[in-house]
């Protein structure tokens, strides 16, 4: 990508560890955009990953340039054309962090100073979902007062009270934008705001719906019909369990787990052949009674067939014996929900890459459950000024990702957390094969996990990734457990503090404290 003509570069530039921040990831973007492969993807999920709400370091002298909202601008660009909704996340997040600080900042000066400034102003300059998403998340952060939601929705309204017919098209576009954005989000740790209930969702689509009246858009023409089907889908299916996201476990048999660390490959397996043979079934059999389905328009669902589909699953509790005896002894653990981001292929598009989707979602178990989030979902379709017949197509194309994700009780001891992808022969992917029962992607999934439970010859292998990822990237002090290779960047504020420290994960005393400024 090109080097920001139009803005200059301060000559100092970093002055401090968030712009320098900035800097590594767009080093690694232009590098995964130029040379993409599942390695620089790697490198640039690793950077923009918190698992942590203390791993990130943005020490240094306080400032805002017009450098830095353009190096921002330039990284959404990138992340658009590349479908990373990850770093467009990260984004999202480092406004926060600069938000909260600000008014730190103008705290102190204002009992000094009579006249501070509330907004940064530099930020006005970002593009519409960033700029929008500040301008909501700025006043939020220093009122306290109202929910995150209640706190957009009524800002937006207070801005599109206007007759400026440019500033309504902005802010509809930003938000339509920001909420399909933040509807990716992957850590509850991180972003707790976002966890909105059913109530505050649908007052969200409702805004929504009203802006793409008042700027007379046609929610049934694409681009505008594809974003509004990733939100509904994203927002709801993200929405189960009330956000819960569980850490994450796989079990793997020792053999597959010394052929991952050579091949670097993860194996999908294709849906036809998933051991529970009523795969795809339960929801249809939903439908057949549909006395329970509150919409007309929602009762003549026409179930079509999957595509090229393959899916590999994890767990939400901790592996027992018997999970461990069917499916392997070695348990690979995660503590985000960074899975979809490396296990999405690299589909190449006149060279450049784009990120397939990957569709991510809690199984259900109970079928009462499953009829009320339905019934949900069409009530946030119902909003939307379309007709019955519209609203039935829409439905149509959004319950495809519901086909796999509803399940029979019994194998609820499993609490499976599920990712699908879906593969089309047109397109040009890159790093991934295909036989006549696997999908096999190339993945650094295996290569580093955030802990592991297994047997010494493994962990050492192990070990040696997860060690090379750390001194790579850790930019705070973190504890690491020699027992299932951890690193904590919480608990690191408070070790040698109080009681005994032990890991937690696995509860074991072989911990140290890792001191990278002394």
């Amino acid at each position: 990508m090109k080097e920001f003509s139009y803005i200059e570069k301060p000559k100092d530039w970093p002055q401090n560890q968030r712009e320098a921040n900035l800097s590594n990831i767009l080093k690694a973007a232009e590098n995964f955009y130029n040379s993409p492969s599942y390695k620089t993807k790697e490198v640039l999920f690793s950077l923009i990953d918190q698992t942590d709400l203390n791993e990130l370091n943005e020490m240094g002298l306080f400032r805002i340039t017009y450098y830095e909202v353009a190096v921002m601008n330039q990284l959404y660009l990138l992340a658009t054309l590349m479908n990373c909704e990850s770093l467009k996340f990260y984004l999202y997040g480092h406004i926060c962090r600069f938000t909260k600080l600000h008014k730190i900042v103008s705290n102190m000066q204002s009992c000094v100073e009579q006249d501070t400034d509330f907004y940064i102003e530099k930020y006005f300059h970002l593009t519409p979902q960033l700029k929008v998403f500040y301008l909501c998340y700025a006043v939020f952060d220093y009122e306290k007062r109202d929910s995150f939601a209640d706190t957009i929705i009524s800002e937006i309204n207070r801005i599109i009270d206007t007759d400026d017919i440019d500033i309504v098209n902005e802010m509809a576009y930003g938000f339509i934008n920001m909420l399909k954005d933040l509807s990716n989000f992957s850590s509850v740790k991180i972003f707790k705001i976002l966890t909105f209930d059913k109530e505050e969702l649908k007052e969200l689509f409702k805004l929504e719906a009203h802006l793409v009246k008042i700027t007379n858009q046609d929610v049934t023409k694409r681009p505008l019909l594809g974003v509004i089907k990733l939100t509904l889908r994203n927002w709801v299916l993200k929405s189960r369990n009330n956000y819960n996201v569980n850490l994450l476990y796989k079990c793997i048999s020792t053999d597959s787990c010394f052929k991952a660390l050579t091949n670097h490959e993860i194996w999908m397996q294709k849906i036809e052949y998933l051991n529970d043979k009523r795969e795809n079934k339960v929801i249809k059999e939903l439908f057949e009674d549909k006395t329970w389905i509150k919409y007309e328009w929602a009762r003549n669902v026409e179930f079509n067939c999957l595509p090229n589909s393959y899916v590999c699953s994890y767990s939400k509790a901790s592996p027992n014996s018997e999970m461990k005896d069917e499916y392997g002894s070695n348990v690979f653990g995660y503590k985000s929900d960074r899975i979809s981001d490396v296990l999405a292929p690299i589909v190449l598009i006149k060279g450049r890459p784009f990120l397939d989707q990957v569709a991510c979602y809690d199984i259900l178990y109970n079928q009462d459950e499953a009829k009320k989030e339905i019934n949900y979902l069409c009530d946030l379709i119902n909003i939307f000024e379309i007709t019955k017949d519209e609203k039935n197509e829409f439905l149509n194309d959004i319950l495809i990702y519901w086909y796999l994700s509803i399940k029979d009780e019994k194998w609820v001891d499993e609490q499976e957390r599920r990712y699908q992808l879906f593969i089309f022969d047109y397109k040009d992917y890159k790093d991934l094969s295909i036989d006549d029962r696997f999908l096999k992607i190339k993945s650094s999934v295996y290569l580093l996990p955030d802990f592991i439970f297994s047997n010494d010859s493994l962990k050492y292998e192990i070990e040696l990734f997860r060690k090379d990822k750390l001194n790579s990237i850790a930019m705070n002090d973190y504890i690491y457990c020699h027992n299932c290779l951890q690193s904590d960047f919480d608990s690191a504020k408070t070790y040698g503090i109080g009681e005994s420290a032990c890991c937690s994960i696995c509860g074991s005393t072989d911990i140290e404290l890792i001191e990278l400024r002394k």
